[in-house]
């Protein structure tokens, strides 16, 4: 576990010890990093997403909060399906930004979809109308 007040996504991966899932594909070993310090794996994550075809949504299928959105704890802290899937993919959200489904209901399922293709950063916390 990384010391308190650690960027987690700035964390070196000491090059003498890399496995070789790190040599292979850096892009992975970044994303297990990531969701290590967050305290998930990846399979734990993509045993909880079933992905739509038609849309190619990643549906949460674990518990979902009031509003639709997945819900997931990390300790004694709730998180957000979509948000943790956003920041294993692209990295954190930085303080103040907004993530947000930018596409058509036609074209997402919305608050349930994890697909960080889907989703995009916003200083608004209004949802701007897809043009």
């Amino acid at each position: 576990m990384a010391p308190k007040g650690t960027d987690w996504h700035r964390l070196p991966i000491p090059t003498d010890t890399k496995t070789d899932t790190e040599k292979s594909n850096p892009v992975k070993a970044v994303l297990e990093r990531r969701l290590v310090f967050m305290g998930f794996s990846v399979k734990q994550l993509l045993k909880l997403v079933r992905v739509l075809p038609a849309t190619d949504c990643w549906e949460f299928t674990g518990p979902r909060d009031a509003y639709g959105y997945g819900r997931l704890y990390s300790g004694n802290k709730e998180l957000k399906a979509h948000r943790v899937f956003y920041e294993a993919y692209e990295g954190p959200i930085p303080a103040g930004i907004y993530l947000q489904h930018h596409l058509p209901p036609e074209r997402c399922i919305g608050h349930a979809c994890c697909n960080p293709d889907h989703q995009q950063l916003n200083n608004s916390p209004r949802r701007r109308t897809p043009s």
